[in-house]
């Protein structure tokens, strides 16, 4: 039996699948808060985490347009790069808060906190939850001090 990732000649391979769990966002739409969610990336290279994040946003936002991102915390990132056949366009900024990310899509934008990738299983997990609860209006530097994870200085 042959393994459905694997390419055929006639079916490309399938590009894998998010996890969920790797991001939450508050149910409700309205902003409460300074964040509508979190986030918890594989590494400090936004444009291999664009994929992910964009199936996480999606429902919400529909195709991801633009990210906005501290230029402190994330490593060479191009200005603009196509993911699943959308280009994004990136934009670094030293004012953006390096524990924030700014997703745009087609339906509006979202204020996300980032979990350091570093982070373990049970604290990325614990600020997800704490981050996406209804009507949570901690800041992020409470967000992260609550699972025992510091904000960027």
């Amino acid at each position: 039996m042959s393994d459905s990732r694997t390419p055929s000649p006639t079916r490309p391979a399938a590009p894998p699948r998010p996890s969920a769990a790797r991001g939450a966002l508050k149910e409700d739409p309205r902003p409460v808060g300074e964040v509508d969610g979190a986030w918890w990336p594989r590494s400090r290279v936004l444009v291999d985490e664009l994929r992910e994040l964009g199936a996480g946003v999606g429902d919400r936002l529909g195709p991801v347009t633009r990210v906005g991102y501290s230029l402190r915390t994330w490593s060479s990132v191009p200005r603009r790069t196509t993911t699943d056949g959308h280009l994004i366009r990136l934009g670094g900024f030293a004012s953006t808060p390096p524990d924030v990310v700014d997703v745009f899509g087609v339906h509006g934008r979202l204020c996300l906190l980032v979990v350091p990738p570093e982070t373990s299983d049970a604290d990325a997990r614990r600020c997800l939850d704490r981050a996406s609860a209804a009507g949570n209006d901690d800041d992020v530097a409470t967000l992260l001090a609550g699972v025992g994870t510091r904000a960027t200085a």
